[in-house]
């Protein structure tokens, strides 16, 4: 991605007393020196076929699994034969003319020769920018480009420990027929994508679409090795960039687990990027596209919930007067009940169009087409919710805004969506989120222009198109005064005044900054990754002027034979995705998306070591590995992933491991755009006490013993 995804930075005071702030990483730091949490826990499939399958292009040599066997941890197909072109005499009936003596029987061997035709070796080629995506098998890449109607084959020995059945969902760009053990599975004469382009379908989210659904067929695998035949008819789309298939195995439900150190597990509604925060004895979450969640503390157990989006921010006298809001009402009710996602979402797509045809200026939605793009990764709910302790407060990047009581009754709702729409701005008034701050009185964030609304009564108090947030606002103290420190900026919650305003913001990446002891630390992407360090220790009044440190700190060489930032056609690589830096006793700890440790001395501004972490981080268009989770959890360092990964490991000048985990959980998916484990989403954990509480895709854990 050549564009960082903003991902918030939420302000957040320690504790969650009436007085005290709590939301983005408990206190803005990721520190939570006096938390007790067990270092080990886990979460393992029991009855898994999947997880035991191995794949491989060459003939096994016997009933075993051979060492060049690929593991499927994550279920696609990553290597295969492929044998062809063969131009058949009907192309309409490619698939019935058999191009092989006893086709359902072959079992090919790498280099063997068929006429003029030998079988090829190919495997899927992923990109140097992304780890663990997964891409369709380019058989174009190894016959070339098919004229219409000509057919190749496509051969697999597949590995099972033991006999059992799985499901195979599977696109291709052309028609297909499938063979397993020589029995045919599946015939399709027909294209089939389920997994098409990820802005589509990110656009099919955002929009409350129908999700994108591949074909799926179960079968019945052998234990020892099985044979996989597809064949394949010339491609009549660029899907894939040309003669394209893409098969993966899910595993079918139900599923069973083993716990280790998980006291509970709570199923949510849809994804956030948001992370819980503690209030008392509950939990607050979001979900998409715009609901709070409020949580028990202790048992995990869901005590209300509420929407937040155009229709609940529609004064009542304006829905007594529009006839449109009486046939919205039960739909919105029944959403908020409803636990199927997609039953869910057809609701709220009616809800949608609804409110348009009620007044299409002013509840329609435009954005532009690149965070419409991305809106998969970001969505509405990145801002994690706030809360003094009294009340709780969401800031929605849909435009709107809310407070409540602890109880679930609603204070205010404000749109803030309203105050920029334009008639002439196609793209409307949404863009990449970025996060908010609490602070004087004020609900402080950034919707193309930065905002502060009364925390009383939601009304706006002031507005500043010239002050940008970019990634989100933190609090502190500077000179005895209550300050907002932004990536760009530090300024006056009260008017919005600036303070101190940072004039090197081209780079900003996308995990934000840390101020802690009066340091501000800011990293950025620029010929790899780097630390902007500024002491605010002797800065006064009401134009500040921190000590900028020496060094900066360059941790990535920019030397192209290393291959840190660069892929090995020798171009830049997008380093904008990093997490937030954890400060802890003069050092400052990062994690890129490659899982790359850095450790920095804060003072010297010199790099001490970098490690490469022990996790498997999905990286693509729509996954940012590593943005919010590095935590100082007790006496340790908690590094998760966004695959259910977790390394801890001592601070300090040399890394020490002190253990892995891994919360393996199935998520039953409907294309082959992703494997079965549920994603860690980009939500920071928060510590309590011996518990840790994680945000992933569906389900929000709690940790502990």
């Amino acid at each position: 991605m050549k564009k960082a995804l903003m991902i918030g930075v939420l302000l957040v005071l320690a504790g969650g007393a009436p007085g005290q702030v709590v939301g983005w990483r408990q206190n803005w730091t990721g520190r939570f020196p006096k938390a007790t949490p067990p270092v080990e826990w886990g979460r393992t499939l029991k009855n898994s076929m999947v997880k035991g399958l191995r794949v491989q292009a060459k003939k096994p040599r016997g009933n075993a699994a051979d060492d060049a066997a690929q593991p499927m941890t994550d279920g696609a197909l990553l290597a295969c034969l492929v044998l062809g072109p063969f131009t058949p005499n009907d192309p309409a009936k490619a698939l019935d003319e058999a191009f092989l003596a006893n086709e359902a029987d072959v079992q090919p061997e790498v280099g063997e020769k068929v006429g003029g035709l030998e079988w090829k070796f190919l495997k899927q080629d992923r990109p140097a920018h992304v780890l663990n995506e997964v891409e369709p098998l380019p058989i174009h890449r190894a016959l070339g480009k098919p004229k219409v109607g000509q057919v190749a084959y496509a051969h697999s020995y597949l590995y099972s420990p033991r006999a059992g059945k799985v499901a195979l969902m599977l696109d291709h760009t052309g028609g297909c027929k499938l063979w397993l053990n020589g029995k045919v599975v599946l015939t399709n004469p027909g294209v089939s994508i389920g997994f098409g382009w990820w802005g589509p379908m990110s656009r099919n989210r955002l929009w409350y679409l129908p999700r994108s659904r591949s074909q799926r067929v179960e079968v019945e695998l052998k234990q020892g090795w099985n044979r996989l035949l597809f064949k394949l008819s010339g491609a009549r789309t660029e899907w894939g960039r040309g003669w394209a298939f893409l098969p993966r195995f899910i595993d079918v439900p139900p599923v069973t687990y083993e716990d280790r150190n998980i006291l509970w597990t709570t199923p949510l509604p849809d994804t956030s990027n948001a992370n819980p925060i503690i209030v008392g004895d509950r939990i607050f979450v979001v979900s998409e596209h715009d609901e709070l969640i409020c949580l028990d503390r202790r048992t995990g157990k869901v005590l209300w919930h509420a929407f937040n989006n155009y229709y609940e921010a529609t004064p009542a006298p304006e829905r007594d007067a529009n006839p449109v809001f009486k046939e919205i009402e039960p739909l919105e009710e029944q959403a908020l009940k409803e636990t199927d996602l997609e039953k869910r979402r057809e609701l709220l797509r009616q809800v949608k169009e609804l409110l348009q045809k009620a007044d299409p200026a002013k509840f329609g939605m435009n954005m532009e087409s690149h965070p419409e793009g991305h809106w998969h990764s970001t969505g509405f709910t990145t801002p994690s919710p706030m809360s003094d302790g009294k009340y709780v407060y969401v800031w929605m990047t849909n435009g709107v805004a809310a407070c409540y009581d602890l109880d679930g009754k609603r204070r205010w709702i404000t749109r803030v969506d309203v105050l920029l729409r334009n008639p002439k701005d196609k793209d409307g008034p949404f863009f990449y989120p970025a996060g908010a701050a609490l602070a004087g009185g004020r609900l402080i964030f950034w919707d193309k222009e930065t905002f502060a609304l009364d925390a009383k009564t939601g009304a706006v108090a002031w507005r500043k198109p010239n002050l940008s947030l970019c990634i989100g606002p933190m609090t502190a103290v500077i000179d005895g005064a209550e300050v907002v420190v932004a990536m760009t900026a530090i300024f006056r919650p009260s008017d919005g005044k600036i303070l101190w305003e940072n004039k090197d913001t081209k780079y900003l990446g996308s995990g934000g900054g840390t101020f802690v002891d009066k340091l501000l630390c800011i990293p950025i992407a620029v010929g790899g990754i780097q630390f902007h360090i500024y002491d605010f220790t002797d800065a006064r009044g009401e134009a500040l002027q921190p000590v900028k440190r020496a060094g900066e700190a360059s941790l990535l060489s920019q030397n192209k034979a290393e291959g840190d930032d660069y892929n090995p056609k020798g171009t830049w690589v997008d380093l904008f995705q990093f997490s937030a830096p954890v400060y802890h006793d003069g050092l400052m700890y990062l994690v890129d998306y490659k899982a790359m440790l850095y450790v920095v001395d804060a003072k010297a501004g010199k790099l001490v070591y970098r490690q490469q972490l022990p996790l498997e981080p999905r990286v693509d268009v729509r996954s940012v590995a590593l943005t919010a989770p590095l935590a100082l959890g007790g006496k340790y360092l908690y590094c998760f992933d966004n695959q259910g990964n977790c390394v801890v490991f001592e601070p300090g000048r040399e890394y020490k491991e002190v253990a892995l985990n891994h919360i393996e959980t199935f998520v039953e998916r409907t294309h082959t755009g992703d494997g079965w484990q549920e994603f860690s989403t980009y939500a920071a954990p928060v510590f309590d006490g011996n518990r840790i509480y994680v945000r992933g895709e569906a389900n929000l854990y709690c940790i502990g013993k």
